[in-house]
């Protein structure tokens, strides 16, 4: 299984080094400079897009640190193979392991179990999301308290 994994990781060198809770410094020495800048989703400081090895890569920052990390393949015809998700997964897990994957309508979702991050697999947009749950918890409070 660790042979697997580490051929996995070799699969996707520059995408698979980044992690939650990585400073965005660290996060430029992996990726180089932005691609591009948009408006975070109302929560994190600042919404910043990277792409590296045919994955584009959005890392959302909040307090400094990069609290959500959203991977989407390039080329739309590809999508993230079962292997590439865990390789991903892996590398977002700290100190803890993740989950079992529970379907959720048409995705999957992971809790880590240390309770410090959530992920969720969109198939239909090649989507993964990976947060930190005090992100995820800051963003719903702010919607309920929007009204949305």
């Amino acid at each position: 299984m660790k042979t697997l994994f580490v051929l996995i990781l070799g699969l996707l060198p520059a995408v698979a080094l980044a992690g939650l809770g990585d400073p965005e410094v660290r996060i430029l020495e992996k990726f180089g400079p932005s691609v591009k800048e948009t408006e975070s989703s109302g929560v994190g400081e600042r919404l910043l897009f990277y792409e590296k090895g045919g994955v584009g890569i959005g890392v959302e920052y909040w307090k400094g640190k990069a609290a959500c990390l959203f991977y989407k393949k390039t080329i739309r015809s590809e999508k993230f193979t079962d292997a590439e998700i865990e390789a991903l997964l892996e590398e977002s897990r700290g100190n803890s392991f993740w989950e079992n994957a529970h379907v959720i309508g048409e995705g999957k979702r992971w809790a880590r179990k240390d309770g410090g991050a959530v992920a969720h697999y969109i198939p239909s947009q090649d989507l993964l999301i990976i947060m930190t749950d005090a992100f995820a918890l800051e963003r719903m409070k702010r919607k309920a308290a929007s009204g949305q």
